[in-house]
């Protein structure tokens, strides 16, 4: 995966940003509507997220062990820890 300046934003604003990246006029032709460096870099997200949904379900579908753990700090920083453990290891 190769990170991308959209890392940060949600998977809701990443929808949002991929729908803006084109547009269709009356006669059918699409225009891109964003720089093309953005518009890269918005679709290389998607892909980003889809691969790491993909790794994550790979993992649930081969018998496993998770251990899940989570922290709350003073000022309400949550931090959540999972460990999965089958055939190939602890990931």
């Amino acid at each position: 995966m190769t990170p991308t300046k959209f890392s940060t934003l949600t998977n809701q604003e990443v929808m949002d940003k991929l729908a803006q990246i084109v547009v269709e006029r009356k006669d059918n032709s699409t225009v891109l509507v964003v720089e093309p460096d953005d518009a890269s870099d918005i679709l290389l997200e998607a892909r980003n997220r889809i691969e790491a949904y993909d790794h994550v379900k790979d993992l649930f579908e081969r018998p496993a062990y998770a251990q899940m753990s989570l922290e709350i700090s003073p000022n309400n920083i949550l931090e959540l820890d999972i460990k999965v453990k089958n055939g190939g290891g602890v990931r």
